[in-house]
């Protein structure tokens, strides 16, 4: 962090993670710095494996209902300035309350123009995708 910060970049720096505990240690170490709590973590890889692929879309779908009464306790626990969200999850709703709770919202990882329409529409304030040519209209 003392890097970040002697460089100038702590106001164009966000430090994200899907672990509140990373976040909270990024800000003990520099309070000025900007946070985003990612969700959901897939951390033993399921969504890659094939076996497991027919149970992503009905598990997001659940995430997603279940987001909008969850979300500002996560960013609270977090102590996040933004809840960084599977664009499956990025809905007017959620990012209602995120609006509510401080946080911008930011969609990951958009792969399609029609993710890209859908999270905008839906309020985002960015998306983060693998081909920038997704931005070019």
């Amino acid at each position: 962090m003392r890097a970040v910060a002697a460089h100038g970049l702590l106001e164009r720096t966000l430090v994200t993670s899907f672990h509140s505990q990373v976040l909270r240690e990024a800000r003990r170490l520099e309070s000025g710095i900007a946070t985003g709590l990612a969700y959901p973590n897939d951390r033993h890889g399921l969504s890659e494996r094939r076996p497991f692929g027919a149970f992503v879309g009905p598990g997001l779908r659940i995430l997603r209902a279940a987001l909008p009464a969850r979300i500002d306790r996560m960013l609270a626990a977090a102590g996040a300035d933004a809840a960084m969200l599977h664009h499956a999850l990025v809905t007017p709703k959620v990012v209602a309350r995120c609006r509510e709770a401080g946080a911008a919202v930011f969609a990951w990882t958009i792969e399609t123009r029609d993710d890209l329409s859908r999270v905008l529409a839906a309020g985002a304030d960015g998306a983060i995708a693998n081909d920038p040519s997704l931005f070019d209209e």
